[in-house]
């Protein structure tokens, strides 16, 4: 297995992740690069260590284009003509709220060794997709009306988002009622707000 520390001409420069009315799409820069590796995780960025167990025919195998899911994280590999083929990347797949790491692969022709090269500081390379909210609330009869809403196509965790009434302790919102509105008695003096849950701190943004 051939996993290298990233030196600077394969270390990825300007990873920009973007939205427009086509969807999400990645650019980068790295001239030197055969390849690219694109790695999905919802938690902590992947370290070298946990890559470990990559063979070098799964390394060769991304090189050439393929998906290998590896337990918490999961990988996709794009060939560097494919990826520069057009001013920005889209053929990826990802589920708000996700991280992507992005590493560069090189080939070594004479000994068919694929090369990941992975840098000193794994969030260096990394991006993140999160995912959108927006609330409303609206009083009727003594009562507040709370809508929460998503505006991506994500995986929501129940308790990520929470409502505080005023000062009290911030109740957390389940998944089922993500979207429905929930009839909250509420003093007239006393306002309601949406907040995110410690843990997923930016992961989570009001539109």
């Amino acid at each position: 297995m051939a996993i290298e520390r990233a030196i600077r001409m394969y270390q990825i420069k300007n990873l920009k992740l973007g939205t427009d009315g086509r969807g999400m799409y990645l650019s980068l820069v790295c001239p030197a690069a055969d390849g690219y590796c694109l790695c999905f995780t919802k938690g902590a960025p992947v370290t070298r260590e946990e890559l470990n167990d990559l063979t070098e025919e799964e390394l060769r195998e991304l090189l050439q284009g393929r998906e290998i899911a590896k337990g918490r994280y999961r990988l996709q590999g794009v060939r560097a003509n494919v990826f520069h083929a057009n001013p920005s990347f889209r053929n990826f797949k990802a589920v708000a709220p996700e991280q992507i790491q992005i590493w560069s692969l090189s080939y070594k022709q004479l000994a068919n060794e694929a090369v990941l090269h992975f840098p000193d500081d794994p969030e260096s390379q990394l991006t993140f997709i999160p995912m959108r909210y927006r609330w409303s609330v609206r009083r009727d009869n003594g009562f507040v009306i709370l809508n929460v809403e998503l505006l991506d196509n994500g995986e929501y965790e129940s308790g990520v988002l929470m409502y505080r009434v005023g000062n009290t302790l911030p109740i957390p919102i389940p998944e089922a009622k993500i979207g429905k509105d929930i009839r909250l008695r509420v003093p007239a003096n006393e306002e309601v707000r949406v907040i995110v849950s410690e843990e997923y701190q930016g992961k989570y943004l009001q539109a």
